[in-house]
C-alpha cells in the first residue's frame, strides 16, 4: 500500500472519530444522538470528505428531517472540526445516508423467507 493510501485512511478515521466526538460533545440537538457516522472517504488531495452516516430506531419521516437537519448544521461541523483537526486544509463535509444497514436487514430477511420456504416444503 502506498503512503499516501496510508495517510488518507489514517485521515478519514481520524475524521470519523472527530465527527462522533463533535455529535456527542458539541450538539446540543438531541436528535443528533441518533446518527452514527459510519465512513469517511476523503479525495486524495484531502479538500472534501464524503462522510457517510446512518439513522437509528427512527420513523421515515423523522429520519427525513434529521437528515436536511444534518446538513444544514454541515458548516458548523466542518467548523468545529477545522479547530480540532491538524491539516492543511479542513476537507468540505458532503454527508451521504448510508444505506447499508438497511440492505443488510432486506438481505436478512429474504434469506430467512427462502429458508423458510424450504423446511415447508421438505415437510
Amino acid at each position: 500500500m502506498a503512503k499516501s493510501h496510508r495517510r488518507i485512511k489514517r485521515v478519514n478515521s481520524m475524521i470519523q472519530n472527530m465527527l462522533c466526538n463533535i455529535l456527542t460533545r458539541h450538539v446540543e440537538d438531541e436528535r443528533f444522538r441518533f446518527i452514527t457516522i459510519t465512513a469517511v472517504e476523503t479525495t486524495n488531495d484531502l479538500r472534501m470528505a464524503k462522510v457517510f452516516y446512518t439513522v437509528y430506531g427512527k420513523k421515515e419521516e423523522e429520519k427525513k428531517d434529521l437528515i436536511k437537519t444534518l446538513e444544514k448544521a454541515s458548516g458548523f461541523l466542518q467548523k468545529k472540526l477545522s479547530e480540532e483537526i491538524e491539516l492543511r486544509y479542513t476537507p468540505k463535509l458532503i454527508f451521504e445516508y448510508d444505506h447499508t444497514l438497511e440492505r443488510a436487514a432486506k438481505l436478512d430477511e429474504l434469506f430467512k423467507r427462502i429458508e423458510d420456504e424450504r423446511k415447508n416444503k421438505e415437510s
